[in-house]
């Protein structure tokens, strides 16, 4: 027999039904194909070429094969991708893992319900899925992979669950539909390019539990107005605000030791900066004009801005104790000081509170109420997610 003969049978044998390779077993099973794992006797949803043309798919929970039943757990890499047609899925509550491009590139899907039990969605599970308007990912999920979304240009709603911990590098971005997204509490890392070209992003309230803001991460989000910086995040990544030119002010928590390259490149709205941190952060470049802009730091870091390198390049440097600050900006929140305890009222869902002394300490975060006893008679600063208001505790 012929080498040539020889992988023509070879590749023939792949397409039967029933064909063994190690531990897993391929079976054709009501127009989709399956491979069947016969350690853990389940079933997942593989590739076929046949698929390309289909316009609706409903996966069973399970499927039989000589006599026996296989739960089906999984949708196998790239099993829809280029599914140019397919326009509805149902998915049932056996399926465990999406993994990676499972339905990439399929631009016909408008929506798609993910059933509670799943845990796993892979890299470019569903980027390019064109028209995809919303989506509501389970709260089993605790991970979003890279480019998990990513030029889903008609997304415009997404239900981020409270179990999540990590976005992946570039997993929302392009998507220029997107003009506002949640993000919850239990998020600690937004990775690099996370929101990377969302043309429509307006503003986004990254929350206190977050401690890792990547490289370009919300780079060319040219609507974005405002940002809030929680007050754990020690460095912003190179060319992180790149383009955001409608972006007016910053805050940057006292926590900032590094401010990257390029990271406010091409903000050509941005006048002025706050910066809370009492030793002035390394600089990259990170401004690109700053002679136009005013800073305002802690009372005690003047001269230490006034000194450092790059920094000192700013129109003016002013102490947070003086009128200098952007306090009109926080006027949608009622501020009231009584017996050295301050309560906000009215302060948008999702937005970071951060309380600090005049000469940047943190004083506390939240929503309040917040004791002051101590600062008594002197200036504390209310940062509301990217603007500050000057108050005097009595």
């Amino acid at each position: 027999m012929t080498r040539h003969l020889r992988t023509i049978i070879l590749l023939l044998s792949l397409t039967l039904a029933g064909t063994t390779l190690a531990d897993t077993k391929y079976y054709w099973v009501g127009g989709l194909h399956y491979a069947i794992n016969t350690d853990d006797s389940t079933a997942q949803v593989v590739r076929s070429g046949y698929y390309d043309d289909i316009t609706s798919v409903s996966i069973p929970a399970s499927i039989t094969v000589d006599s026996i039943t296989y739960p089906v757990t999984s949708l196998g890499e790239s099993c829809f991708v280029y599914c140019t047609k397919l326009a509805s899925v149902s998915i049932p509550a056996s399926v465990r893992e999406l993994e990676a491009n499972c339905f990439s590139h399929c631009i016909s899907l408008a929506e798609i319900d993910l059933p509670s039990s799943v845990t796993k969605m892979g890299d470019r599970c569903f980027n390019y899925c064109t028209k995809l308007r919303s989506i509501t990912i389970p709260d089993s999920v605790t991970e979003l992979a890279t480019f998990c979304f990513a030029g889903c240009d008609s997304l415009r709603s997404i239900v981020l669950p409270r179990t999540l911990k990590r976005i992946g590098g570039y997993c929302f971005a392009a998507c220029d539909s997107l003009s506002d997204i949640t993000i919850p509490t239990s998020v600690t890392e937004l990775g690099r390019g996370c929101f990377w070209y969302c043309g429509s992003l307006r503003s986004i309230a990254i929350p206190a539990s977050v401690t890792q803001i990547g490289n370009c991460c919300f780079g060319f989000c040219t609507a974005l107005g405002s940002v809030t910086i929680p007050a754990q995040v020690s460095a912003l990544g190179d060319s992180c605000f790149m383009r955001c030119t409608a972006l007016m002010s910053v805050t940057l928590p006292a926590a900032m030791t590094r401010i990257g390259a390029d990271c406010f490149s091409e903000c050509s709205s941005l006048t002025g900066i706050t910066s809370l941190a009492a030793v002035p952060p390394a600089w990259a470049g990170a401004f690109e004009d700053p002679q136009t802009m005013t800073l305002c730091v802690p009372d005690s870091s003047v001269d230490a801005y006034k000194a450092a390198p790059v920094w000192s390049d700013f129109a003016q440097i002013l102490p947070l104790s003086t009128t200098g600050i952007r306090a009109a900006q926080a006027d949608h929140v009622n501020m009231t000081i009584a017996g050295g305890l301050l309560t906000l009222r009215g302060v948008p869902s999702g937005e970071l509170v951060s309380v600090y002394s005049a000469d940047g300490k943190l004083l506390g975060t939240g929503n309040g109420p917040f004791r002051l006893e101590s600062q008594r008679g002197r200036t504390i600063i209310v940062s509301i997610g990217a603007h500050s208001r000057k108050l005097l505790v009595r």
